[in-house]
């Protein structure tokens, strides 16, 4: 790989390495634009793109090389279409802006190490969105010495796209450096043209919604299928693309469950029933169908980093202790989730027309409860999910109850399913970011892997 990459790497190296030079006062820089490629090549270079073979690798440098003047969206179209459909839309762009931004990253570091400007640090600048990771902006605007590292996700990193971070802190990233002397900003990463590396295309459902009445499928199929594009976020919808659909998606307008065994969702068009069952889906595609004898299919959600996670929340939340299996509560726990019902929800004033009995025909009124947020329901019920059930059943609240928590399997599965569905909402993914940091960082981390 190093070798059939190395004259795009030569390219991008010498030119960011030089672009640099011309940044600085010439007298402070050195021009060892050779140095700084060798070593690149050395240390990183092809080591990159795996899991292809050596054919596809020497395919996708021709490619790179051929349209290696014509910036990251021109090369990853063209990887696109020289490789489908063996390569989805969203890996071709991985490729290209993975590649790009890690060599000039490098560049730029070793020839800010060349200024021999004992002064100058450098500041990690993130794209301050709902595409960045966490781990990024956790780091935003953090200042290091010249010669030192950040430490982002628990990794140290000199730069951004330094493959110390790991797959899940490099790719696609869209971070920058800007590196500093004291009252004067010496350099500003530059990034080739910007692309939208998170696919926008839509979802396509349709061909998997069973429906028993006949001429209503062309619309129902539609309309499931526009739901469900309407409430994924681009994490969340990246996820959906990257992972094969369910064997069928049954209307009900009642009802939503997912069933493992039949790869199957029933779910009506009420809510976000449909998107909270997709993300069961979801949490089981990404065990690739892996088992345990006597229990079935394994959800991703059951693993040790995702549980170790909820237990820190769970105990940031003061709520009580959390084992992995059984919660032993705070003794005034009551109080907490109190003040929780009260921050989600709040009551109104609804009534109903008695259908039957001895007041049939009659308005009944009673006091019920309101989401206060977008999304409170499915903060709601991952409340219910730390409390195993004690939540929805001690407050009326949104939740599953306490039948419903067996073991510390069926937690995991509704945390991951929820969190799925409140990406989507602003107000919903703030709370989360607030209350579950951990058990959010862990969820999208995973849904990282797919850029």
């Amino acid at each position: 790989m190093a070798t059939t990459l190395e004259p795009f790497y030569r390219q991008v190296i010498l030119a960011f390495a030089k672009r640099t030079f011309n940044n600085r006062y010439s007298q402070k820089a050195i021009q060892d634009y050779d140095g700084i490629y060798k070593q690149f090549m050395r240390d990183i270079g092809g080591t990159r793109i795996t899991e292809i073979s050596d054919t596809t690798r020497k395919i996708i440098s021709k490619t790179i090389l051929d349209n290696r003047s014509e910036g990251v969206a021109v090369i990853s179209k063209a990887i696109n279409e020289r490789m489908s459909p063996k390569f989805t839309r969203a890996r071709a762009s991985t490729i290209a802006r993975t590649e790009t931004h890690t060599a000039s990253s490098f560049a730029i570091q070793k020839q800010a190490e060349n200024f021999e400007a004992p002064q100058m640090r450098k500041k990690w600048i993130a794209t301050t969105d709902d595409r960045s990771r966490a781990s990024h902006l956790a780091v935003n605007g953090q200042e290091v010495g010249i010669d030192e590292d950040f430490v982002v996700g628990g990794k140290k990193m000199s730069y951004t796209g330094d493959p110390k971070g790991g797959a899940s802190e490099v790719i696609n990233c869209r971070c920058v450096i800007v590196y500093t002397e004291p009252e004067d900003v010496i350099v500003d990463q530059e990034i080739p043209r910007e692309i939208n590396i998170v696919p926008t295309e839509s979802v396509d459902i349709k061909d998997v919604v069973f429906v028993e009445i006949r001429g209503s499928r062309t619309k129902a199929r539609q309309q499931y299928n526009d739901l469900l594009n309407s409430q994924l976020s681009p994490l969340t919808r990246l996820a959906v693309l990257n992972n094969p659909l369910p064997d069928r998606i049954i209307k009900d307008g009642q009802n939503g469950f997912y069933k493992d065994w039949k790869n199957e969702i029933t779910s009506g068009l009420n809510m976000k029933t449909l998107t909270h069952e997709y993300g069961h889906h979801i949490d089981y595609s990404l065990m690739k169908g892996k088992r345990v004898d006597g229990r079935g299919k394994l959800a991703w959600s059951e693993e040790q980093v995702f549980r170790d996670a909820v237990k820190k929340d769970i105990e940031l939340s003061k709520l009580g202790k959390y084992d992995g299996i059984f919660f032993t509560y705070n003794v005034k726990y009551k109080d907490k989730l109190q003040k929780i019902k009260d921050e989600l929800f709040q009551i109104v004033q609804k009534q109903k027309i008695v259908k039957s009995g001895l007041y049939k025909g009659r308005v009944k009124k009673y006091n019920g409860i309101e989401p206060k947020i977008d999304g409170a329901e499915y903060v709601s019920d991952i409340w219910d999910a730390f409390t195993a059930g004690k939540f929805q059943k001690e407050f009326n609240v949104w939740g599953h109850g306490t039948g419903y928590y067996k073991d510390g399997t069926s937690q995991m599965h509704e945390i991951f399913a929820n969190l799925f569905t409140i990406h989507n909402s602003k107000q919903g993914l703030e709370y989360a970011k607030k209350n579950f940091p951990n058990s959010l960082k862990a969820f999208e981390d995973r849904l990282n892997e797919f850029k």
